[in-house]
């Protein structure tokens, strides 16, 4: 859930953030804002903060394997703030070489997470 949802505010920039969490699960193999891993007291309360700080594990060696663009794709969809994010429309932001992006155009290739599965995972994103 995007944290503008917590707030009652839901459009196209939220279907983004989603967009972002998939991203993230897919070529971690673990979600971003895992519940089941924060402390057992309250983790609703945490879920909500990791969430509203755009707080999620980026030390995996999943993670890592990312390119600088696949993980900058990542930080651009996960943003908490939808004005910053990651927006559908052509060209209204850039990658690291500066070259624009949208939706549409690199591809990141990552180990699977699972050992005894040596196949690679590639997901054109943008």
């Amino acid at each position: 859930m995007a944290p503008e949802v917590f707030n009652h505010h839901y459009g196209p920039m939220a279907d983004l953030w989603s967009l972002g969490c998939v991203v993230y699960e897919l070529v971690t193999g673990e979600p971003p804002f895992d519940p089941y891993k924060l402390p057992a007291d309250n983790p609703e309360w945490h879920l909500k903060r990791n969430v509203r700080a755009g707080q999620f594990p980026t030390s995996t060696p999943e993670w890592r394997a990312l390119t600088t663009d696949g993980s900058g794709f990542v930080h651009r969809l996960l943003c908490v703030d939808p004005r910053q994010r990651l927006s559908a429309e052509p060209g209204t932001s850039v990658n690291s070489t500066g070259r624009p992006v949208g939706l549409v155009v690199a591809t990141v290739t990552v180990p699977s997470p699972l050992p005894s599965s040596p196949t690679l995972r590639s997901l054109v994103i943008g």
